[in-house]
């Protein structure tokens, strides 16, 4: 074949994948991305310092794994490491297909604005990128797909490609506003968007929108991260995304976290018209200072070394801020929020929740903490449990977490990994109300 002949050929190559698309049979000219070492953020765009959007460069990065965080032979383990965050994500399994849903093997389920046909990589749809070869849902030609998440999702992600073999600048917005925009390649080019939320953000929905020209798109090779909380009666989600439920006992003090020098304790309650429990009040010890927090909105604070507007000194350089409804708690690498919320099934009834997060992704003392919800940062996977009273995923029954002392500040249980002295110094009480 002449080199004419030659050019001929690859221009009607390039002419059919302008028209071409997912649907459409024949074969196709397919872009392979060579990807480089390393995962490196290219952008990152915010709305309301809450949600942020990123986009990967490679779509996948190289594995990661953070000390004391994931095995990497772990069924759920994933590579995806958020900067900033410092969590991996999980990868969803899908279970249960539907056109307007589709539920993981752990029930995360992730609801559609329209209905969506399901495709596998190779059965249905033609490309993807990196190798995956699961599960997609095409949007059936619509341009413009919602998916809406549970509740308490810290950060989501999802590949999306065009349904025509072309480039074309696909955006994706989370709930809040944040957004990002980037020109996807149609033919073997799937790429990555992802939100993490900052602070006591959520991601709650995800909106993909595509030219009309793209003829509809695919989603897939969905990636979550549930915010680690005790929340409600009470709910546990562990520092990888496992959930369980602890009851106790009602009026006694249990042991949440326990760490080298951080210890959580908690008080449960009992509901009025049932056997369920929720957390009545919380103490917290960072080294020798003591915090208080109760339903009725008031903070005690013990010893009182300093303040600065709405921001108070702990032991060890920790810190104790008001940050909208929240006493957000930072302290030894650790960052503990706790707010006060209304029990849906009374609305004059309030429980506290406290939500938890690391600066590395790993436990802040080198070491494992335990609790009965610390014990889960040093556990690969997302253990769920069995019953009502952490069956299946805490060491032990659940009364070898009760502090026999009877004392929110007492850090001494069967697993207590609490080391510093409790003698505080200095003088004063603060007692402020803080929601």
């Amino acid at each position: 074949m002449s080199r004419s002949l030659l050019f001929l050929a690859a221009f009607v190559c390039v002419l059919v994948s302008a028209y071409a698309n997912h649907n459409a049979g024949g074969p196709h000219p397919v872009t392979v991305r060579e990807f480089k070492s390393g995962g490196r953020i290219i952008r990152e765009t915010r709305a309301g310092d809450s949600i942020v959007g990123v986009l990967f460069d490679p779509p996948v990065p190289t594995p990661v794994v953070l000390p004391n965080m994931v095995d990497p032979t772990d069924a759920y383990a994933d590579p995806i490491i958020i900067e900033g965050v410092g969590y991996s994500m999980v990868e969803f399994v899908d279970t249960i297909i539907d056109p307007d849903f589709v539920t993981d093997n752990l029930g995360f389920t992730i609801s559609f604005s329209v209905s969506m046909g399901h495709r596998t990589i190779g059965s249905g749809w033609a490309t993807w990128s990196h190798g995956y070869t699961g599960d997609v849902y095409f949007s059936n030609s619509a341009s413009t797909v919602t998916a809406t998440l549970p509740p308490n999702v810290k950060a989501f992600g999802l590949y999306v490609e065009s349904n025509v073999f072309d480039t074309f600048s696909i955006t994706a917005t989370a709930n809040d506003g944040a957004s990002v925009t980037e020109d996807v390649n149609g033919s073997g080019g799937a790429a990555l968007f992802m939100f993490y939320g900052e602070g006591s953000a959520r991601i709650e929905s995800v909106e993909v929108e595509v030219p009309s020209a793209a003829d509809g798109f695919a989603w897939g090779e969905f990636k979550y991260l549930l915010q680690p909380v005790v929340d409600g009666d009470p709910h546990f989600t562990g520092f990888h995304g496992g959930q369980y439920d602890v009851m106790g006992e009602p009026g006694k003090v249990f042991s949440i976290l326990s760490d080298s020098n951080v210890a959580v304790n908690a008080r449960f309650i009992q509901y009025p018209e049932d056997e369920a429990t929720y957390m009545g009040e919380i103490g917290v010890v960072v080294g020798t200072s003591h915090l208080h927090v109760d339903t009725s909105g008031v903070m005690t604070l013990h010893p009182l070394r300093s303040e600065d507007s709405h921001t108070y000194l702990l032991d060890n350089d920790g810190t104790a801020t008001y940050e909208g409804q929240e006493i957000v708690i930072r302290a030894s690498g650790w960052v503990i929020r706790i707010s006060r919320k209304l029990e849906m099934r009374d609305t004059k009834l309030l429980h506290l929740d406290v939500a938890f997060d690391t600066i590395t992704g790993a436990a802040p003392s080198g070491s494992c903490p335990h609790g009965l919800w610390g014990q889960t940062v040093c556990r690969a996977g997302r253990s769920v449990g069995q019953g009502t009273q952490g069956e299946g995923v805490i060491e032990g029954t659940w009364r070898d977490y009760v502090i026999e002392s009877d004392d929110l500040f007492d850090p001494v249980f069967a697993y207590n990994r609490f080391t510093m002295q409790r003698e505080g110094e200095g003088e004063g009480t603060l007692i402020t109300e803080f929601m």
